[in-house]
């Protein structure tokens, strides 16, 4: 296992500063991802041959992805609303090279599921259903999301607290109401206190989350996504305060939209004691983040609640690669590099270069980043070979990460946990009461 490397400051804070110089031209590929998502070094490895930008939120593709990228990595319900606008490249999974387990080359969408975990295909084949039912045009008898995007991580929001064990009670939380009830009730967590919780600031994932505890008392499986696909401001208002209403007047919460910045602060010993994140950010956390001694499992502690926002963040290509051959094939090149190349390959996934960082990109992007991975090899590496190896870890510190890693999500009935497309009206609203009740806390 390999802790992810320092970097300097700058690089944390903007690492496509470095990159974003000169003047474009119109064959250079340009590869849009979120901040702090991708691997330093791949970047590196790699500016030659694409230029590498940052957005902050999933809404700024919709203005930028027609005209300007020609990958980009939202979330799948982003990647589903630009698939409806007809700007998605169907994806050649030919070019990419890839085999199965039998040597078979991987055609399509429907032979690349043998690539990923139950999870990945659990969530991509409900999402197919969806949307046959929505933009059936797309979609064929033989087609699949798959043939549309490629996964790219999975992540799972959870809460993380560091020091000794503020309540036992909290380790028997089986819901979200029952946990954060628990929480706020203890000391430890008191503002005036101890210092401020670290939370993303983005208006959908705190929608998320207050809507499974809207309907943790109403439903035996909570889920996640707006009842009306054109809700209300008032609507959402309301939806928002099943969170919300556990932390109004206190100033509770430290906000930042780049979650390299709350993962920093966690894992500092004099930042922030505890924070809402996705479990990327948390296992990178409680392993220091490169900068710390890592935490064990005496003072570091996670929510494990079954029924929790899911993310997956997928890779997609912008149609207009159909007029550039050329450049196609370019683009295509630089997605398996980065985004591909090892997955068919079985335990070799865990090879390394003479420098100690792994040879192929997606196992170099895992170490850098930590969301749970997509990849059968990269999955079964982490759980069952010697990614925590126990030369570097005590047992307690390796059960801990493996804990934060996985996703303990109702595999069978994983998609309601993970967010559809809405109207830009309800985007709008659902934006408009977020702020008025972010003001509250």
């Amino acid at each position: 296992m390999q802790i992810k490397k320092f970097l300097p400051i700058i690089l944390i804070i903007s690492p496509s500063c470095y990159l974003n110089t000169g003047c474009m031209n119109e064959n250079e590929i340009i590869f849009a991802n979120f901040e702090s998502y991708m691997s330093i070094n791949l970047i590196r490895q790699y500016q030659n041959e694409a230029q590498f930008i940052y957005y902050g939120t999933n809404e700024e593709i919709q203005t930028k992805f027609k005209q300007n990228y020609d990958v980009a990595i939202p979330t799948t319900y982003e990647a589903i609303d630009l698939l409806s606008q007809n700007l998605l490249e169907k994806i050649d999974w030919s070019l990419f090279n890839l085999t199965n387990e039998n040597g078979e080359p991987i055609t399509n969408g429907h032979e690349a599921e043998v690539l990923f975990t139950n999870e990945i295909n659990n969530i991509m084949n409900s999402m197919t259903e969806y949307c046959k039912e929505k933009m059936p045009e797309y979609f064929n008898n033989n087609e699949t999301l798959y043939d549309y995007c490629i996964p790219y991580f999975l992540q799972s929001f959870i809460f993380a607290y560091k020091g000794c064990r503020a309540i036992d009670e909290l380790d028997n939380c089986t819901n979200w109401n029952d946990y954060i009830t628990q929480m706020t009730k203890n000391k430890y967590f008191d503002p005036t206190k101890t210092s401020h919780i670290g939370i993303v600031d983005d208006s959908r994932t705190i929608y998320d989350l207050a809507h499974i505890m809207l309907t943790e008392n109403n439903t035996n499986k909570p889920y996640i996504n707006p009842d009306n696909e054109n809700q209300s401001i008032s609507e959402y208002r309301k939806d928002y305060q099943a969170f919300t209403k556990y932390f109004y007047g206190k100033n509770n919460f430290y906000f930042n939209t780049d979650s390299q910045e709350i993962l920093n602060s966690l894992s500092n010993p004099s930042g922030n004691h505890s924070s809402f994140a996705y479990n990327g950010d948390i296992l990178y956390a409680a392993m220091g983040a490169g900068l710390y001694d890592s935490w064990n499992e005496n003072n570091f502690h996670i929510s494990n609640i079954k029924d929790s926002v899911l993310a997956l963040d997928v890779v997609v290509l912008n149609k207009k690669l159909d007029k550039k051959l050329t450049h196609k094939q370019k683009v295509y090149n630089i997605v398996n590099k980065i985004c591909l190349n090892g997955c068919d390959k079985g335990e070799r996934i865990s090879d390394t270069k003479g420098n100690d960082d792994y040879v192929y990109g997606i196992m170099e992007n895992f170490d850098y980043i930590n969301y749970t991975a997509v990849f059968k090899n990269i999955d079964d590496y982490v759980l069952n070979g010697d990614y925590f190896s126990e030369e570097e870890y005590a047992p307690e510190e390796i059960n801990l990460y493996k804990k934060i890693y996985k996703v303990v999500a109702d595999n069978d009935d994983i998609s309601r946990l993970i967010e559809l497309p809405i109207s830009n009206l309800a985007k709008s609203n659902m934006h408009w009461a977020y702020n008025e009740e972010k003001e509250k806390i």
